[in-house]
């Protein structure tokens, strides 16, 4: 009797712990789970444990600086393939995978190809020993020149990592402009409507830069990351049209973009102390601080009145034609086991 299995995860516990849990029906079937430090098909595993009575297996004894991808399977077929959201680098807080997603036509999307995160200003050298062994080709950041060089991406001479700057706004306003009328306690411009206008001028305004991210997928210069400052607006916008584009449902997507409201809770509370000894308050800034639902879900429903899809956006101002778009889903979506 063939088993099934769902909602495959894998949560850190610590450093050198990450556990595997599943829901399975009730079976006397053991499970493998195997790890591997790489998502490609064929890799030889870094180790495997065998579960059976229970849903869940903790792998202990990994490497602190290397992403694992894990692997279900009983009875010589695969259950399913896990691995954590969260990249846990030292220097950043929003560096996740955008695999593992499933499409509304039965696919799901690749571990290991695509991630979205927040700046990469003060990765630590362990940070870079982990983006190494993930053999990351690309790097596209979406920052205005003036916060690169407010906060350039902390990147070692010797990587052979290609950088592609793609300059855009949020708003009228990049982060370090905004940081400075912060400060002088100037918030007229932080009105109720900010940050949906903001969306709204991002997809009007940069399909190029969405082109550009997209052509690079398609030239296989993937594993790539692309971020912006907190890697949650403008990286938002683009992890999003990119699911649309594979078939992830909407709801997924939003899913997506609320994550990094989970991942601020790390570092909003170093924020808030900071302006509140500046004596500002905090509820005038929140808005801006996190990633609104309210105005990802404006941008999606523009495109649907404006243009009638993400297809049709993506064809008509960013020029990936359908075929490009069937391309990149043979590439980047595999069956679900």
């Amino acid at each position: 009797m063939s088993m099934n299995v769902k909602n495959i995860g894998a949560t850190r516990l610590n450093e050198t712990t990450v556990r595997i849990s599943w829901q399975a029906e009730e079976s006397s079937e053991e499970i493998a789970v195997s790890w591997t430090d790489s998502p490609a098909e064929g890799t030889k595993p870094a180790g495997e444990c065998f579960v059976s009575g229970r849903s869940w297996a903790d792998i202990k004894g990994l490497e602190p600086a290397t992403r694992y991808y894990f692997t279900l399977r009983a009875n010589n077929k695969t259950l399913g393939k896990t691995a954590e959201r969260l990249v846990p680098l030292e220097g950043t807080f929003n560096f996740r995978d955008l695999g593992g997603y499933k499409t509304e036509d039965g696919f799901r999307v690749k571990w290991g190809r695509i991630f979205r995160s927040d700046n990469l200003a003060n990765l630590t050298p362990r940070d870079h020993r982990t983006l190494e062994k993930m053999k990351l080709k690309l790097i596209c950041d979406f920052r205005s020149s003036s916060e690169v060089r407010h906060t350039p991406d902390c990147l070692p001479e010797h990587w052979k990592i290609e950088y592609l700057h793609l300059p855009m706004l949020l708003g009228t306003l990049d982060a370090v402009e905004a940081m400075e009328r912060i400060k002088k306690k100037d918030l007229d411009w932080l009105s109720p409507s900010y940050m949906r206008d903001g969306y709204l001028k991002n997809i009007e305004l940069s399909a190029d830069k969405w082109a550009a991210v997209i052509q690079r997928l398609l030239k296989n210069q993937r594993p790539l990351v692309f971020h912006c400052s907190a890697g949650k607006d403008r990286t938002g916008i683009c992890a999003g049209l990119i699911l649309l584009a594979l078939g992830v449902p909407k709801e997924t997507v939003l899913f997506d973009h609320g994550l990094s409201n989970h991942y601020l809770e790390s570092f909003l509370p170093k924020a808030y102390r900071y302006f509140e000894s500046l004596g500002l308050e905090t509820d005038r800034l929140d808005p801006y601080l996190r990633a609104p639902k309210e105005a990802m879900l404006c941008a999606l429903e523009h495109i649907s009145a404006s243009y009638g899809s993400v297809l049709a956006y993506l064809k008509q101002k960013a020029g990936i034609s359908q075929k490009q778009i069937e391309i990149l889903k043979s590439s980047l979506l595999e069956d679900i086991d």
